[in-house]
């Protein structure tokens, strides 16, 4: 666009009416009129230049806002597209998620899941109350474990957010951290103070849709670093993304692309490759909305495992969806998988 821009610049008809004009009058005797008419067209071409600058920098001021309103993701979220597309709305169980809202904004979700193979029921009720300025959410599940975290937004700085989480049950745990969104940095920083307390910090940096940047795990007991991860993303903000990672301090990389194609159809792709070479996953998948109430997903990896479902709402704001997964290197011994989903929202 900017070259474009400057194509523009130096071909105007304004410019060469200029050059026309200075150099359209070559007699010596009529000095009088012709410095008369270059006074004029210094001006005009003063003019000229002050309206194209002054383009160019609109220009580019409209460029970097629309890339700024890209917020930077934190680090956990780079390549978030693709893993939703490969991962979201598959369930092998069955499931019932019913939720419903109280006039004074408290959002209660109660889940039900029946494992496909063993049988087992396992439920979870998760409780959510959001207001201008903090967000609280509690669960509490069948295992008994109690989890309740506390956001407050806007903590003194614009984009600043403090969040503590506790961990009630068999295996008590807890964490305070600090999170910053801007539009050109996203970081994170998080004690977890457990039996074991670990500093999780990451520093995310980008403009224009591109993204680099770090994760890393300080252990306080061991006073080493357990984990470091690093990663280079490109997003033009409308479902298109690439993220190139390496993680584990460099024992294992990872690839992740997802497309939106059309607004109705979309593909992703997830390589993952093991430094040592013994692990190697690749998984392909896609999502096509065939109208308002109905879309089918499918997905398929290099173990040669096969899933699709088939999601439908039955009535407003209520979801039936039906997934199944086979392995195609065994077809005949079995062990396939076939989930019912319902999902009813107030």
């Amino acid at each position: 666009m900017l070259c474009s821009t400057l194509h523009k610049l130096c071909t105007c008809s304004d410019t060469f009416k200029y050059r026309r004009h200075i150099g359209s009058k070559k007699d010596s005797a009529a000095l009088p009129e012709r410095y008369f008419n270059l006074q004029k067209a210094d001006n005009s071409f003063l003019l000229f230049l002050h309206r194209r600058f002054a383009f160019v920098v609109e220009l580019l001021s409209y460029e970097f806002i629309n890339c700024s309103d890209k917020m930077v993701q934190i680090f956990p979220d780079l390549g978030k597209t693709a893993k939703k597309l490969l991962e979201d709305d598959y369930c092998f169980d069955n499931k019932v998620t019913l939720k419903s809202a109280t006039s004074n904004g408290v959002i209660y979700t109660s889940e039900g899941v029946q494992d496909a193979v063993s049988g087992s029921v396992s439920g979870e009720l998760q409780g959510e109350y959001k207001q201008k300025g903090y967000n609280v959410t509690t669960k509490l599940n069948t295992s008994g474990t109690f989890f309740s975290e506390v956001a407050l937004e806007e903590v003194g700085v614009k984009g600043l957010r403090v969040v503590l989480n506790t961990t009630v049950g068999k295996s008590p745990a807890g964490s305070i951290g600090l999170e910053y969104l801007h539009s050109a940095l996203a970081a994170t920083s998080y004690l977890n103070y457990a039996s074991n307390p670990v500093i999780n910090g990451s520093l995310v940096i980008g403009h224009g849709g591109f993204s680099i940047g770090s994760e890393a795990v300080f252990d306080t007991v061991n006073n080493s670093l357990s984990k470091v991860s690093g990663a280079f993303n490109y997003s033009d903000g409308k479902g298109s993304e690439i993220t190139l990672s390496i993680l584990e301090k460099g024992q294992m990389g990872k690839c992740t692309y997802s497309h939106q194609v059309s607004s109705n159809f979309a593909v992703a792709a997830d390589l993952r490759l093991s430094r040592s070479g013994d692990y190697r996953l690749f998984s392909m998948g896609t999502k096509y909305v065939l109208d308002d109430s109905t879309t089918l997903k499918a997905k398929v990896d290099s173990t040669g495992s096969l899933a699709a479902v088939y999601m439908h709402m039955i009535r407003p704001k209520t979801w039936v969806s039906v997934s199944s997964q086979v392995n195609l290197n065994s077809l005949e011994k079995g062990g396939h998988k076939v989930g019912f989903a319902l999902a009813v929202e107030p």
